[in-house]
């Protein structure tokens, strides 16, 4: 499980199993700001200068990548490959 804040002090959760992240507010509140799709989980995340989401994933074939949520929600995948020297 990966934790990251953003500039206003709410903090991020990956939530690998579940794969999601989460906020959670300064108030306590939560939400759902992100969802991985199958086979993909999130490992930990952060922010750019602009604000927007990036976001560390693997899968169960220890294959990993960089994806990049804008703030139109907007997916851009960055980086996937396979971790050499992992696995079978």
């Amino acid at each position: 499980m990966g934790l990251w804040l953003n500039t206003e002090g709410s903090v991020y959760v990956a939530v690998a199993r579940e794969r999601l992240v989460l906020r959670v507010n300064s108030d306590g509140k939560t939400e759902v700001v992100a969802r991985s799709v199958e086979p993909w989980s999130p490992s930990g995340g952060m922010f750019d200068r602009e604000g927007n989401l990036w976001l560390l994933e693997y899968d169960s074939a220890t294959a990993v990548r960089a994806c990049c949520l804008d703030h139109d929600g907007k997916e851009r995948i960055y980086a996937s490959g396979r971790l050499s020297g992992i696995g079978p």
